[in-house]
């Protein structure tokens, strides 16, 4: 079997130390695939990238309308937050309109992605509201509330949300919801698995949502607006999303979980899957090239090019250097 190709390194004097490969793929909303660069069909899980998808059952039932939400509301719900200040209340009153409190999500917590973020609350008593899903689960949990859903059993696979969900994420992704893989995200909720080429699609079709499914083009067409003018919250400061975004305001670009990245823009769609999963320093420097890709400024993203890597006393080490193929 081929092994796809490299797209970065980590860099200590003369030798390439640690090899980050991956595939990336561009497609329209079509399916049509434009350019590929490794295993355009290799399956993996959206992670956090489905949630521009799943943050469209606010609109499909209603419940955007129902409880009077606005577009940042939407644009939480498609975000992975850093769990400040400016996110937690939106992400509260989110839940406030619709007669829900932090004690209705079951989403857990963890520590904020972004180093400055974490420094920044290093010393507050984390909740679940600063949790970076905490948006998707309250979408999820407005969306039971007006739909007159069981709020206590939100995360199950064969709970009605779930089942939207996955319906969005097929009709959207241009495959039958009978061949997505599920699975178990890391915040409790199903996740789901498809081709690169089908995540291309997907993302194609927000910047040109008249591609997609007819009864998913007015949320298509809102989601995009959203992040496209929300892009602190869709991550934050020093996320890679959030930079691409301002660098760029007509793409809308999120990164899941374990090495995967998905941008649209210019009714193109990009999928990126790092085979080696974490490690931000060598994926931001891959979303960065990405972005460049389908003809993005990365005037600030430049930081994430040859980024260098420090010893414990200061010293730098050595650095991270883009080797993809384009």
């Amino acid at each position: 079997m081929n092994c796809p190709p490299i797209l970065a390194v980590k860099k200590r004097g003369p030798l390439d130390e640690s090899i980050f490969r991956g595939h990336i793929v561009v497609a329209d909303g079509h399916g049509n695939i434009g350019q590929s660069f490794g295993n355009s069909h290799y399956i993996t899980y959206l992670r956090s990238s489905a949630k521009p998808f799943q943050a469209m059952a606010l609109l499909l039932t209603g419940t955007y309308e129902y409880f009077g939400l606005e577009l940042e509301h939407l644009a939480i719900a498609c975000g992975s937050h850093n769990g400040q200040a400016g996110h937690t209340e939106i992400v509260l009153g989110m839940l406030s309109r619709a007669g829900l409190s932090e004690k209705d999500l079951l989403c857990g917590t963890h520590e904020p992605i972004s180093a400055a973020a974490r420094a920044e609350l290093e010393s507050q008593h984390l909740s679940q509201l600063n949790h970076n899903c905490s948006g998707k689960h309250s979408a999820m949990l407005a969306v039971c509330k007006k739909m007159g859903w069981d709020t206590k059993t939100y995360l199950e696979p064969t709970h009605p949300i779930q089942r939207l969900s996955l319906e969005i994420v097929a009709g959207m992704c241009g495959m039958p919801a009978s061949d997505v893989v599920v699975a178990t995200d890391g915040c409790g909720v199903p996740v789901f698995g498809v081709p690169l080429a089908n995540m291309a699609q997907g993302f194609a079709r927000l910047s040109d949502p008249d591609s997609a499914p007819f009864d998913l083009q007015g949320p298509a067409k809102m989601v995009f607006e959203a992040m496209t003018k929300n892009p602190e919250l869709v991550a934050g400061i020093d996320r890679v999303d959030t930079i691409a975004m301002k660098d760029n305001p007509d793409f809308a670009v999120k990164s899941g979980a374990e090495g995967v990245n998905c941008i649209s823009a210019n009714k193109k769609g990009l999928a990126i899957k790092m085979e080696s999963g974490e490690g931000h320093e060598p994926f931001y420097c891959v979303v960065a090239n990405c972005v460049r890709l389908l003809g993005g400024k990365i005037s600030r993203l430049e930081m994430f090019n040859n980024q260098p890597l420090m010893s414990t006393n200061g010293v730098q080490s050595g650095q991270i250097v883009w080797r993809g193929p384009f």
